[in-house]
């Protein structure tokens, strides 16, 4: 089954349209979440019935900034997003929202205060595989799971978590979730990890004025709903996508500041998820190779730091961030993106490394897409799937089959993701 992400879409018609907010987003790279979608972004409003997915975009100006161990000088900022299913074989019956007593927005029954000031969860160990995979591949892909350390996970998405977008986790989205979780994670025995990826209102007001009453009452509510999670699935690592909030520009000590700010969420994850994905091509400019690397390797560290012992998983995803109006979207050279994940896998802190990470994408959509041209030749959707087949022709060698040229690239990005990863210090011996 596929899952997608529905959100931003009048933020994806904006940049189809050529709008563009060109103030200064330093605040957050992941509050560039906004920022995806370019191409996606009128096919998410035609395929919306249809389970649709995109991220969503705006763009930034040129800064110069403070890198968090590094100064260096870049061009502009973007933001991220990721989008996953997971396949799991259903041998149990699944609980429901009545088997779990939930009928109302204060599941649990804790006020924010209690949520906020509940012990830290106790360290989990790490998944036994390194690579966590959140794109859809093909079987023949999945074939070669096992020798390169990778299996699926389950990820679930602002519509499953608060469908109406008011940044609350209520009794419309535990209704949801509970439909979701029964649906995509039918194992009430599974063992792997949960992430959820909520965005939209509520994520801004998580990474917006650290401190702020509202920002401590939203961490409640993403805490209720991780809880919400453990109780259908107690035996299911949990996470939430882009904590702590990464960021491209301005890597200084409000970025740490606005981490720290979160730590209270942090305590009740199992393991933490930072989105880390390749907003600029090294071709756009001489600085980028190196700049690509230090953000790569800041934000990893970053999350290793606010992890306090937590396994960490960056997202990373083979193409450029689609919030790049020029590049976005393209698959990233191998040895781009190998440097890229050898950069977050060198980060260190206190002796501790990345223990693996996500590798998200959405290929499954992208074809889909390309396959179903929509009737009305004027619209922005119409326009929409023209870039994703001129995406595809260029992508696709004429004497390749698609599915050929799908697997064959799958198979390269694990293989690449575990040669990156295999530069990880093994830990010493107990």
């Amino acid at each position: 089954m596929m899952r997608h992400n529905h959100e931003g879409v009048l933020s994806k018609v904006r940049l189809l349209a050529g709008i563009s907010d060109e103030k200064s987003r330093d605040e957050d790279v992941s509050a560039g979440k906004f920022a995806a979608g370019l191409l996606l972004c009128g096919v998410a409003l035609w395929m919306l019935a249809a389970s649709a997915s995109a991220a969503e975009g705006t763009r930034g100006t040129v800064h110069q900034i403070k890198s968090y161990g590094t100064p260096t000088t870049m061009a502009d900022e973007q933001g991220d997003n990721g989008d996953s299913d997971g396949n799991h074989s259903d041998t149990q019956p699944a609980l429901t929202g009545n088997d779990l007593g939930t009928s109302g927005p204060s599941a649990g029954g804790q006020s924010p205060d209690e949520l906020l000031n509940l012990p830290p969860l106790p360290i989990v160990q790490p998944l036994p595989y390194k690579i966590l995979v959140a794109e859809k591949p093909s079987s023949t892909v999945k074939q070669k799971y096992a020798s390169h350390k990778a299996g699926d996970i389950v990820v679930f998405y602002t519509q499953d978590i608060d469908p109406g977008n008011v940044g609350a986790f209520n009794a419309q989205g535990q209704a949801k979730l509970t439909g979701e979780v029964n649906s995509f994670v039918p194992d009430v025995h599974y063992k792997g990890l949960i992430v959820l990826d909520w965005e939209g209102a509520a994520y801004q007001n998580l990474i917006a004025n650290p401190g702020s009453q509202m920002q401590k009452s939203t961490m409640a509510e993403y805490i209720k709903a991780t809880q919400f999670v453990r109780q259908m699935r107690p035996q299911a690592k949990v996470s939430v996508y882009g904590v702590p909030p990464a960021r491209y520009w301005n890597r200084d000590e409000s970025w740490v500041a606005l981490a720290e700010s979160v730590k209270p969420l942090i305590q009740q994850l199992d393991c933490l998820c930072p989105s880390i994905y390749d907003f600029y091509a090294n071709a756009q400019n001489d600085d980028f190779a190196e700049a690509n690397k230090a953000y790569a390797k800041d934000n990893a560290r970053l999350a290793l730091q606010m992890a306090e012992g937590r396994p960490v998983y960056p997202f990373v995803w083979p193409r450029y961030h689609d919030s790049n109006q020029s590049w976005g979207m393209r698959l990233i050279p191998r040895s781009e993106f190998k440097a890229l994940v050898t950069a977050m896998a060198q980060a260190e802190v206190d002796g501790r490394y990345i223990n693996g990470v996500v590798w998200w994408g959405d290929d499954k959509m992208l074809r889909y897409v390309y396959h179903h041209p929509p009737e009305d030749e004027t619209s922005a959707e119409y326009a929409n799937w023209k870039k994703i087949k001129k995406l595809f022709k260029k992508e696709i060698p004429s004497d390749v089959s698609e599915s050929k040229f799908f697997n064959d690239t799958h198979t390269l990005v694990l293989k690449d993701l575990k040669t990156s990863l295999m530069t990880i210090p093994e830990p010493p011996a107990e």
